[in-house]
Order: C-alpha cells, then structure tokens, then sequence
C-alpha cells in the first residue's frame, strides 16, 4: 500500500503498476521476489489459506509483515513452540548474492545440540529448516522440544519467517533481527482471545536478553507490580544458548496469572515473542520492534539543482547519508547538499550504538525536460492494415529524472496488437500506460515503446502521448505528442461475385467490373484491351 501520490510498484526489476496514497496492488509470485517501490510504502505476505499437513483435509490463513531490507539483520533467535514437524520451521530468505547462513540448534536447556550452514547464491535465494530440536514425526501433533531454539547467523543481511502450529492451525512470524539497538526496555501487550465465544486462549512466551543478570520485571492488571519475573512459579530458567551471550527466559499465560494487561521492563533491551497455541487456534507476533532507526531527516530546496538535507538536531554522529538505499561515499557529517534527484535517509549513533537508515525523505530536483515524441510508420493505413506507434521518451534537462510516467491510450479506430517496451519499462495497453522510471540527464538515456496496431475503422484519428513526473519540467512544450493517422477503406470488387472474370465476345456488352477503392487520390483505368474503355468516378471513388 502506497503512503504518497504516483508511487511505481517494481517487481523482480519490471515497473507492474502505479499508486496513489492509500492504494494497494496484489500480487502472487514466487518467495524470495524482489519488490521496489519510488516512495514509501506497507506489504504484507499471506495466504488465503494453508495445509500444514502431509494427508490433507486441514487448512488455515496467515498473514504478516514484510520488513524493508534496511531493517533486516544477520542474527536471529526462534524458539520451538508445541506444533507439529510440517509447521514448525523457518524460512530465511538472502538480500544479497553469496550469503552464508549457519543454524545452531539448542536444546531446551540451552546446549548445544548441532550446526548446519546453508550457501545462498542469489538474493532471493532461501532455505527452510526445523525450529530448534524436532521430533520423529510427520503428523499434525506436537512434535520435538518444546522451547528448543535455533540461533540463525548469516554473512549477509536476511530475512526470517518463523511457521508455528497448533494440529491443523498455523500462523508465520517475520522473527525480529537480534542487534544492539533492537528489542524495547518496555513492552505491553494484551492477552489473547478467540472472537465468539470470546473466551481467553492459551499461549507462550519467550524474553530474549542479551544480558545475564539484568532483571526483567513483570506487571499485571491481576495483581504483579514491577516482581522479578523469574521469582515467578513455572517460569523457564534464564539460561544461554550455548556461549552466544544470548539469553531465553520462557513463560506461559497460566506462569503469570492469566492477566489480561501485560507489561515487561527492564534496563537491557527484550525482543518478546507470544505464541498463542490452543483452544483450536494458532497466532505468533514479535512485540519488539524492528532495530531502531535514526530520526527523519529534513531538506531545504534553495534551487532547482540542489537541496540542502538535515539530520535532526538532536542526533549525534557518527553519519552516514543514503540515496535510494546506497550509501553515499564521503558522506559522513550531519547535513549534505543533493543534487541527485531520489529518496534519501541517514543513520546515526543512538545510546544503543548505530542506528538503522531513518525514514526515507524524497527529493525532486526540478532541472529536468521531459520529452516525448510519437511517430506511426502509416499514415494512410487501409481498414486490415498494420500501423506501429513508436513513442521516444527522454530527458533533455541537466538533472536526472525519476517516477516518470507516459500515457498513450489508443483511439477508436485502432486495435491492439502487441508492443515491445525497453527493459525495464511496462507498457500497459489497457490503461494504456507507460512507466518509465527513470531517465539520465542530457538525453544520455533513452526509452522507447512500439505499439502494434491493426486499423478498423475508416476515418481520421488523433493518437495522442504525454510524459509527467514528480518534478518541475523546464520545457513542457515537450511533454504531449500527437499523430493523426487517417484510415481508409480497402480496395475491393463491388459489382457481383465473378465479374471480374468475364469472357469478352465481339459486339457483345459485358457486365461492368466495378472496384471500389480507398483514397482521394484521382485514378484511371489503363491497360485495356482495344475496343474496352475504362470509366473513373471520383465521387466513389469507383473504377469501372
């Protein structure tokens, strides 16, 4: 879902569609897809519904965020819940070429159990392995140790999603990277319930802490104030996975009473996740947040080939400035001067170390000159007649352009055929849009598309192309195009079937052979055997 006005929608490279603010596309392609979009935007990842199972007959819908690829880390923690081996696993999707993904199960107790490295060779490329310790089976009961856990590492940032169970109901989680500015010092959340009857459900939960001895506190609406939960009855053991300095503590709604307001503190940052297994229903979520991000940054446009970009004032360095993504070299102080057209964020030091890139802020530098220019290679098609369209789009200004977009919509006497776009640009023949992109400055970059058409209906026919963008245009005389093509009828026999094919006898008349053709140009009618004379109608026009 679009957050601003003429948002374009990449996927695997190719613009699909164009957004305005509070718009969503929906599409189905293959895990590990790549989506890109020119402005701020939300995704969510589901499924309409699910079989879990190896026999069929079960089924169930899910439904979680997708996390943009600055927040994704290399760490990550999952612990095993009270599902079944089909369910319980996690997939690990690479961001990057040549990444190297190791899993370190633990057992309930936080031994270690063994390690598997998984090489992924392209982003995109994923992997799908148990939650820490599974069991034997391959059917819809709880299988394996429950809370077992599997630590994830990987050379490259990625992104995990984590399935539970409860027999035939499932849900995913997208696990939240574990890092130094990752998780929250204060959590709530409220308990879990079905919808009718709305009774409470059963669930469990497990506190992630990079600390040993850092109290976690727990209060409740039924009857904790700021008590140690660890002192708590039934509550899991804090114990470390291994020697990773990562700590689980583990607990179930029956550990703390029931409540139905739940808030954990503590001076070390949590990263809390609730599973909800039971009563005929599966739900997990992470309550921490994504790892922090740097404040948003402003801009100052002065002129239309620069902006002066602002980290907030309250930020402390180190800096490092980004544009659509990409760190930019030398760009390390807490302001910089744009002169490229795109989205930009910055990072900077939080009290927790480095922070994430801070939301995007998008700059339209408006030194461009949009142009558009369409050509037919028939500009007197016969009815039946192929006609090609070619559209030339540039940017003849001294800065960049981006999010541009054409618009050719075909006219009534036309069908359409087919088209060939440049790569990395769509054509849509329904809406009859065209979206571009971006285009380099001075003209040093050029998109072209060819529309195929087959003429139908005689008469003259504006078709018309305009370019827009984002940006303010130097020139727009530029930006509209036009053709007028003037169709025609085709040539064709008018008298009756077989007069033209007549035997001609001495001092005996023939039937008239009349040919209707298209055009305004004047004709005669030549080659004729002596004695015949040919009639032209300019009115018809006919030849007789």
């Amino acid at each position: 879902m679009a957050i601003n006005n003429g948002t374009i929608i990449k996927i695997n490279g190719s613009p699909v569609t164009t957004l305005n603010a509070g718009q969503s596309y929906l599409f189905q392609d293959r895990i590990g897809s790549l989506v890109e979009t020119s402005g701020p935007a939300v995704m969510n990842t589901s499924a309409a519904y699910d079989q879990p199972t190896t026999g069929g007959g079960c089924y169930d819908g899910t439904s979680n965020p997708v996390p943009p690829i600055s927040s994704l880390g290399t760490e990550y923690i999952v612990v095993r819940g009270n599902g079944n081996n089909i369910s319980e696993k996690t997939t690990v999707v690479a961001s990057e070429d040549n990444t190297v993904v190791t899993v370190t199960q633990f057992t309930s107790s936080g031994a270690l159990n063994g390690t598997i490295t998984y090489t992924l060779a392209a982003a995109g490329d994923f992997v799908t392995f148990d939650n820490g310790v599974p069991g034997a089976g391959g059917v819809n009961t709880p299988e394996g140790q429950i809370y077992s856990a599997s630590r994830i590492q990987s050379t490259k940032r990625v992104v995990a999603y984590s399935g539970t169970a409860e027999n035939c109901e499932v849900d995913v989680a997208t696990l939240a990277p574990i890092s130094d500015c990752t998780g929250s010092t204060k959590i709530q959340a409220y308990k879990f319930r079905k919808y009718s009857p709305a009774d409470d459900l059963p669930y469990f939960s497990y506190i992630i802490i990079r600390n040993a001895t850092a109290k976690v506190y727990l209060t409740t609406n039924a009857g904790y104030s700021n008590v140690d939960i660890e002192s708590l009855s039934g509550v899991g053991v804090r114990r470390q996975l291994g020697s990773s300095g990562v700590y689980l503590i583990d607990f179930s709604n029956t550990n703390i009473g029931n409540p139905a307001v739940i808030t954990l503190e503590s001076t070390s940052r949590l990263t809390v996740n609730m599973v909800q297994q039971g009563g005929g229903f599966s739900m997990s979520n992470f309550l921490s947040p994504l790892p922090e991000k740097a404040l948003k940054p402003t801009f100052v446009q002065g002129d239309c080939a620069s902006a002066v970009l602002s980290a907030d004032p309250t930020s402390l360095p180190p800096f490092q400035w980004y544009l659509n993504g990409s760190a930019i070299s030398g760009a390390t102080g807490n302001s910089y001067t744009a002169t490229t057209s795109g989205t930009y964020s910055v990072t900077s030091r939080l009290d927790c170390g480095n922070s994430a890139q801070s939301l995007n802020i998008e700059v339209n530098l408006c030194n461009v000159d949009r142009s558009i220019t369409k050509v037919a290679d028939n500009n007197s098609p016969a009815i039946g007649s192929t006609v090609n369209f070619t559209l030339t789009a540039k940017n003849l200004g001294p800065g960049n352009a981006i999010n541009v977009i054409a618009t050719d919509a075909l006219p009534a006497g036309f069908t359409y055929v087919s088209h060939v776009a440049s790569a990395g640009t769509t054509y849509n023949n329904t809406n009859g849009q065209w979206i571009i992109g971006s285009l380099a400055e001075n003209g040093n970059s050029t998109a072209t598309l060819v529309i195929k058409t087959t003429a139908k209906t005689a008469g003259p026919y504006q078709n018309t192309a305009t370019i827009t963008g984002p940006q303010g245009d130097i020139v727009t005389s530029n930006d509209v195009s036009s053709v007028t093509p003037s169709v025609i009828p085709q040539f064709f026999l008018a008298s009756a079937a077989g007069t033209d094919a007549q035997t001609v006898c001495l001092n005996t008349a023939i039937t008239p052979i009349i040919y209707n053709i298209g055009g305004s140009t004047s004709g005669a009618v030549a080659n004729l055997p002596a004695g015949l004379t040919g009639v032209y109608s300019s009115g018809s026009p006919a030849r007789t």
